[in-house]
């Protein structure tokens, strides 16, 4: 008997309850659907909790993840008048670029005028 060692990479959700990965909810429904595993052993061999077994074995599709909606980045204000710059002196540095822009633009190190 081969013992699966998985790491406690998960999350907790609504209410406490573990999210997981799309691939260890594929896991834990083919050891207990196919292999005929029972929920103890499967929580053994994967690390995780009997209850969050038992609701991974017994939902029909892997629970969606939820994304967060993209941010704006701190300079996106700031593009036309960077990019003018950069039109003007394409080996401008990044240091200079910071010091030259207009005063509303955000306070921002060099590492990220770089990006």
């Amino acid at each position: 008997m081969e013992l699966v060692h998985r790491d406690r990479s998960w999350r907790l959700g609504r209410e406490g309850e573990e999210l997981l990965r799309v691939s260890q909810w594929a896991e834990v429904r083919q050891m207990r659907w196919v292999e005929g595993l029972p929920l103890r052993e499967i929580a053994r061999r994967l690390a995780l909790d009997v209850t969050t077994v038992w609701r991974a074995a017994r939902q029909d599709e892997a629970r969606a993840q939820r994304r967060s909606p993209p941010r704006d980045r701190r300079l996106d204000g700031c593009r036309e008048a960077i990019g003018e710059l950069l039109r003007m002196g394409p080996r401008i540095s990044a240091k200079r670029i910071g010091s030259l822009l207009p005063a509303n633009a955000p306070l921002v190190g060099e590492r990220t005028l770089r990006e």
